[in-house]
């Protein structure tokens, strides 16, 4: 694990693509789209020194580095060919900063069917301004692609549940006393692509 510095920059040797995970957590996201782009380099981004410690682990291709994604990215210019930004903090300027030329940014927000089945365990909503803000705060940068409602259910069980409502923000926002039971829950997200063009500015 690493803290401070430019982490990617231009690489003289061929090899795959270079895939930042902006907010990684764990590393869990990163890690499977790494499974399916073999040789690719992955770079966890992310606040908590305990989370990427588990994302460094994750997989053997990733280096995670202590970083805030609100101010400047430690990565160098037109370095990456995927941002994921999967339930994270956006920060479009710097995504087109650090994509190269035709890069592309995947984002993955909740809908308000997102983990529906829980709501009566916690307080957290989804923001209704979220498409909005998503629009403007990462289109105003990138060139917007594909638009695309993801939608599953998964049966999970009480130890599963009570995992899920540790989860920030829903960790801090419980309510109710009784233990969480096992649940049929239905996932729900958007996945917004976006690409940074020949001609756009990266700042």
């Amino acid at each position: 694990m690493a803290a401070g510095g430019h982490v990617a920059g231009r690489r003289d040797s061929p090899r795959g693509p270079a895939v930042l995970d902006l907010g990684a957590g764990t590393g869990h996201h990163l890690a499977g789209v790494l499974d399916a782009l073999p040789g690719a380099l992955g770079i966890a981004l992310d606040t908590s020194r305990p989370a990427l410690r588990h994302a460094a682990r994750a997989h053997p291709d990733i280096a995670a580095v202590v970083a805030d994604v609100w101010q400047a990215l430690p990565v160098a210019d037109a370095a990456i060919d995927l941002v994921l930004d999967v339930f994270s903090p956006r920060n479009g300027a710097e995504m087109a900063r650090v994509l190269k030329p035709g890069g592309v940014a995947l984002v993955v927000i909740p809908t308000a069917e997102h983990l529906a089945e829980l709501a009566d365990l916690h307080q957290v909503n989804v923001d209704p301004e979220k498409v909005e803000r998503l629009e403007r705060t990462v289109g105003a940068h990138l060139e917007r692609q594909s638009r695309e409602l993801v939608r599953w259910t998964m049966d999970l069980t009480a130890e599963e549940v009570a995992a899920v409502l540790k989860m920030s923000p829903a960790g801090s926002h419980r309510r109710g006393g009784d233990p969480p039971r096992a649940a049929t829950v239905t996932g729900s997200v958007e996945l917004w692509r976006f690409r940074r063009s020949d001609t756009r500015a990266s700042s």
